[in-house]
């Protein structure tokens, strides 16, 4: 990381806790975001944005359970960047499951975005936009 000099880092699978503190993780130079799961453990995001780029974090929910974090990107003359950093647990409900998936369609229709994450669907078939469940 410290060769390349990324301006945006996102994280999956965090595990971390309210009981963790930002510093522990802080990086100097860089902005930290993070959505840590609750109710049970695992899960989470975290997003590292190099000062300077103009970030903030969108308030707005979605509509699914799902830890996320909805980032706005501004530069002084040109358009903004949205970047969604999801995680999908294993095994999720199906109601969960279409609550997440009407969100990023929603989110997918904006101009200038970028969706990222773990959604845990290793055998999903893009031609089909099917994704069977894990055995």
């Amino acid at each position: 990381m410290c060769q390349t000099s990324p301006d945006i880092i996102s994280i999956t699978e965090t595990w971390l806790t309210a009981k963790v503190d930002d510093r522990e993780f802080a990086i100097p130079g860089i902005q930290l975001f993070r959505k840590n799961r609750t109710g049970r453990h695992g899960g989470g995001v975290l997003t590292y944005v190099r000062y300077g780029l103009l970030a903030s974090e969108k308030k707005e929910k979605l509509a699914c359970e799902t830890e996320a974090i909805w980032l706005i990107f501004r530069t002084p003359g040109s358009q903004e960047l949205e970047i969604l950093t999801v995680y999908r647990p294993p095994r999720n409900d199906t109601q969960s499951d279409s609550r997440l998936i009407d969100d990023l369609e929603s989110f997918a229709s904006r101009s200038e975005v970028m969706i990222t994450g773990d959604f845990n669907a290793p055998n999903i078939d893009w031609n089909l936009s099917s994704a069977p469940g894990s055995e």
